[in-house]
């Protein structure tokens, strides 16, 4: 096994995939962190059994940490502003806020966007400094006029050819700093993009995450040791990984599967082709339909689309006509109310199709959902007030009682009825259950 000093990573957060898979992870850090929630959703026998015989046998030393109430909130911030929130589990977003946690107690905000194409806490302290440079030597500067005056006027100078050079050297060098000053409030060709992008809230092509290194091959500091990183998260979700590469925060790929290029989503509508912010969203804004796709797009020079928007589709994409083969169903009566069940279980005993969003099925869905998210923002504020985690706020609320408990242990996306009349026929006669 190797030494705690030669290992490469000094705390590594793992997600389920390294763990299902059953990647080499002994001797890659010295501290392996876990969240409560992946805990509970490995439920492979090989892949737990893998897991606690590296920590039997004491080849990883294995720390289950709960994330903190504040960092789980910056986290969700962020994953809106990449349009990855829509696809990411609590799982997921506990495994990106632990990262996060343990990146602010090793350096703090040093090397944390904020913001999407923002910069880091290094490069904002370096703007700073610079800025704060450049307001001592425009202080300084008119003490040279002064000493200029306090010369006689008659004086002649001994080699006039110099002073010549000197004074159009001198002109030159203000002309110079002048155009250096102007360029940081203009729009130049060079930071249009940047512009775009930070207007828009989008990732620009020149944003690319970093290459894998190569096998064999190791990033080495500047006396040729091996760099080593103090905060990595080891995961094979996409998602996770694109909102971790544009934090700034540390990736470790699984088997050699990482993204090339970070990238930020939009929803755009089949019918109508208009493009929709919201991820969160079901239903088109502008003509109504439920034909909302995710989309990837970038922020780039203008020409390339709507407001320098370009949006990458697929060449050879196919929509799914899943749903319109069959005539819709006739309503039945008494099926309005629904009874006492909710979502989909609901949308299947009524039998009704969800095909727009003013219906009276989707808004009691979307109501409920809403109370429940409600809620949860709320029992985290009280937690994030009283500095505590998330699960030590829950069991110190008395009020608080798990989903499996009270027999709702779907989540909340699930409570959402099933949209269209589904891939079966909804006309034909089917048999009660006895």
């Amino acid at each position: 096994m190797a030494a705690a000093g030669a290992r490469g990573i000094q705390s590594l957060v793992l997600d389920a995939a390294p763990l299902l898979t059953q990647a080499r992870i002994a001797g890659l850090a010295d501290k392996y962190f876990i969240p409560p929630s992946v805990l509970a959703e490995l439920r492979d026998v090989r892949a737990r059994e893998y897991l606690e015989t590296l920590h039997a046998t004491g080849q990883v030393d294995l720390h289950v940490r709960e994330p903190s109430a504040a960092a789980l909130a910056q986290v969700v911030a962020f994953a809106k502003q990449t349009g990855d929130y829509a696809v990411l589990s609590p799982a997921d977003l506990h495994v990106l806020a632990l990262t996060y946690a343990l990146e602010i107690e090793a350096h703090g905000t040093w090397r944390i966007r904020e913001t999407v194409g923002g910069k880091t806490g290094q490069q904002q302290h370096e703007e700073r400094r610079l800025a704060e440079k450049s307001a001592q030597e425009k202080a300084a500067a008119p003490a040279a006029p002064e000493q200029a005056k306090a010369a006689p006027s008659g004086a002649a100078s001994d080699d006039p050819a110099d002073d010549g050079f000197t004074v159009v050297e001198r002109k030159a060098r203000t002309l110079h700093e002048a155009i250096d000053d102007d360029e940081g409030e203009w729009i130049t060709p060079e930071n249009i993009t940047q512009h775009k992008n930070k207007s828009l809230g989008l990732v620009g092509d020149e944003t690319i995450a970093e290459e894998a290194p190569k096998k064999g091959r190791r990033r080495r500091g500047r006396k040729g040791a091996p760099a080593r990183m103090s905060v990595a998260c080891m995961t094979g979700d996409f998602a996770v990984q694109n909102v971790l590469l544009q934090m700034g925060l540390y990736l470790v790929g699984v088997d050699g599967l990482r993204i090339e290029r970070v990238k930020s989503w939009v929803l755009r509508c089949h019918a109508c082709y208009k493009i929709c912010a919201d991820v969160e969203r079901k239903f088109c804004p502008s003509c109504g339909n439920a034909t909302l796709l995710r989309t990837s797009v970038t922020a780039g020079a203008p020409g390339e689309g709507a407001s320098g928007l370009q949006v990458h589709l697929k060449p050879n994409f196919q929509y799914k006509n899943r749903g319109t083969k069959y005539s819709l169903p006739l309503p039945r009566a008494g099926s309005a109310s629904g009874g006492q069940a909710s979502g989909r279980a609901r949308n299947r005993q009524t039998g009704v199709p969800i095909l727009r969003e003013d219906q009276l099925e989707w808004q009691r869905a979307m109501a409920q959902q809403k109370t429940h998210r409600q809620k949860e923002e709320r029992a985290l504020q009280k937690s994030l007030a009283k500095g505590q985690d998330s699960l030590t706020a829950r069991y110190a609320d008395p009020d608080w009682m798990p989903d499996l408990l009270r027999g709702t242990h779907t989540p909340a996306a699930s409570d959402l009825p099933a949209l269209g009349i589904g891939r079966k026929n909804p006309n034909e006669r089917r048999r009660r259950k006895r």
